[in-house]
């Protein structure tokens, strides 16, 4: 016998055994349960040269008899069996797909590593009878390790030993890996400060290099920062305008058609002169290096500067697509209010473009204007009064951003605002071509928070001031509303605890005498509900649900009532079926008019409410009226 270790594996009842007719053709195979053939007791013999089982006689008095040599049982009138009769003179060839072996337990044993048999079993009751009873599935395994464990004392040492020899060694090499790992990434870092250091001196050369005319444009393109000279041999008019606002440096601001500094097709708009001759034009503003210029006998040598900036490609910027694309970076700041009042501390988000500048003006209080006409795409009229505090406020479209920031520019004004037009943040179109970097801060806004500033800038003044946009203070989209729990519920109920104050400001209130205008708020205490989000203090419209007041079906209200408190009134239906009617019309929360003097919270059931992402409260008490300020 070999040294190789075995396993047996009884076939469960759950097998199936393939029989097969004398004709030896696989195609004539059937299975039979095997739980079938153990109830029926099948006597097997061994047939050409013991290489072949084959059923011998099945035992059960129960079995449905066919004739010898009538081809096997037919289907019967009252339908086919689940499976054939077995006859006597039918092969047992496999269980469960396995072929089915005659080997001597001794041959099977003897068989090489990885061989498998599977053997048949019997019953040896009667010498004369070989029934059924089961299959052995013999498995020769492929030896891989021995467990072995010690039994002395002195063997357990020498194992303890020997353990804590191979963990010291193990330490040991993890140690050097360590060591290795830490020597090479030094070594790596070292590579890459030199290739970086290398970079950086080839980029200081590229920089302070004076760039040949062939390869501006190719610079340009890449938003790095280069040096290049034009040459003006003769004297007269060479048609380059500068930038009379920026101070301490002279900044090409247009250049005329068809003149020599146009035709040299180089020179752009936002480009820096930093030297004349053999003079630094660094820190010199426009009316200096005119002058030098003028002092300067010809050939008149002009070195210009080009500031690193983002990618640009030629082209107008059009605000009528808004086609987006990767290559441009968007500056997040906050618009806060001052005045009027009564929205004093609301804001607003605003996003600059990446092709204008920096504000410089932050914390600092501005006046906005609106813009005449609305689009800015005409000259604006010059800035009454102080310029440096006054930005404009104009809508999207109608012509390029370009065109809106020049007009506003050109009137004095230290920044523009540009409502959006369609619906969404208040974002510029990301890697818009640019023809120019534009020396004014043009900044974008919420159509929604626009449209409102705008409602207020046409019946009063405002003020403003700007700041860098706190990444904790990011709003975030409307969720549905939690469930509140039994604490919060009785709280809500309390209108003492619970209730809020909603002040109505009416912007375009007349005097009795209908002679002026003035601002009228109005007070009022409001109840949340024991549905919907909590209420968000911040501006809203107010609009009244119409034609069908009470809010039914968001199909009758007919309004326009993005982020607007809906007015709606009782009755109808309920008042989480008014809620999500007025959330399908683009409310941002919804005010139940009382007709009684009830100061019950609304309730509804969950049902109805499944997903409201609005806030709802009742009108509660009226308490009193403000005449203007």
């Amino acid at each position: 016998m070999r040294s190789s270790r075995f396993r047996l594996v009884l076939v469960g009842l759950a097998a199936s055994i393939v029989v097969a007719s004398s004709t030896e053709s696989q195609g004539l195979r059937f299975h039979v349960p095997y739980a079938f053939a153990q109830t029926q007791g099948l006597d097997l013999e061994s047939v050409g040269d013991d290489t072949t089982l084959r059923i011998k006689r099945v035992l059960a008095d129960t079995q449905r008899t066919c004739q010898a040599g009538a081809g096997g049982c037919h289907a019967t009138d009252q339908g086919v069996s689940l499976h054939p009769s077995v006859h006597s003179t039918d092969r047992l060839v496999a269980v469960d797909g396995e072929s089915i072996s005659l080997k001597s337990f001794q041959d099977a044993i003897d068989m090489p590593p990885g061989s498998v048999v599977v053997l048949p079993l019997f019953q040896s009751s009667d010498p004369e009878t070989n029934l059924l009873s089961g299959f052995a599935r013999i498995e020769i395994l492929r030896p891989k390790t021995l467990t072995l464990e010690p039994t002395s004392p002195e063997r357990e040492a020498a194992v303890q030993t020997w353990q804590a020899a191979v963990a010291e060694q193990q330490q040991a090499a993890l140690a050097r890996e360590q060591e290795e790992r830490e020597r090479n990434a030094a070594l790596e870092n070292e590579r890459l400060e030199a290739k970086a250091c290398q970079e950086r001196e080839k980029e200081e050369q590229s920089r302070l290099e004076i760039t040949t005319h062939d390869r501006v444009g190719e610079k340009r393109a890449k938003g790095v920062e280069f040096r290049y000279e034009a040459l003006f041999p003769l004297n007269g008019p060479i048609g380059l305008n500068w930038d009379l606002h920026t101070k301490h440096k002279t900044i090409v601001s247009s250049l005329e058609f068809k003149l020599p500094a146009h035709n040299l097709n180089v020179i752009a708009p936002s480009d820096q002169l930093i030297q004349l001759n053999d003079i630094n034009t660094t820190n010199m503003e426009p009316h200096n290096v005119v002058q030098a210029y003028l002092s300067e006998s010809p050939p008149r040598r002009l070195v210009f500067l080009v500031q690193a900036k983002a990618k640009s490609t030629t082209g107008v910027i059009s605000d009528a697509t808004g086609a987006p694309s990767s290559e441009s970076q968007v500056q997040n700041w906050t618009m806060m209010l001052e005045e009027p009042a009564i929205l004093r501390g609301w804001q607003a988000r605003v996003h600059l473009a990446n092709w204008s500048v920096l504000p410089t003006f932050v914390n600092q209080s501005t006046r906005l204007l609106m813009a005449s006409p609305i689009t800015a795409c005409q000259p604006q009229a010059q800035v009454p009064g102080e310029p440096a505090n006054v930005a404009y406020l104009t809508y999207r479209g109608g012509c390029s951003f370009i065109e809106k920031a020049q007009n506003v520019r050109a009137s004095g004004a230290k920044t523009l605002v540009v409502v959006n037009n369609v619906k969404g943040e208040g974002r510029f179109p990301s890697g818009m071509p640019a023809l120019e970097r534009v020396m004014l801060p043009v900044n974008m806004i919420a159509k929604v928070d626009g449209e409102l500033i705008m409602a207020v800038l046409e019946h009063e003044p405002i003020r403003f001031h700007v700041h860098e946009e706190d990444p904790e203070n990011v709003p975030k989209p409307p969720t549905p509303a939690r469930k509140l729990t039994n604490e919060e519920m009785v709280l809500r109920r309390n209108p003492a605890k619970a209730a809020r104050s909603l002040t109505f400001w009416y912007i375009n209130a007349t005097s009795p005498s209908a002679t002026e205008k003035k601002s009228l708020s109005t007070e009022f205490r409001i109840l949340p509900a024991l549905f919907g989000n909590d209420v968000v203090t911040m501006p809203y419209r107010i609009v009244m649900a119409y034609p069908q007041d009470t809010a039914c079906h968001p199909k009758g209200l007919g309004i326009l009532a993005t982020r607007a408190v809906v007015l709606v009134k009782r009755g109808g239906c309920s008042f989480g079926v008014k809620a999500k009617s007025v959330e399908e019309v683009g409310g941002a929360g919804m005010l139940m008019i009382n007709s009684d003097d009830s100061l019950l919270p609304l309730m509804s059931d969950p049902k109805e409410t499944q997903d409201l992402t609005i806030w709802a409260a009742r009108y509660v008490i009226r308490e009193r009226t403000h005449g203007p300020d």
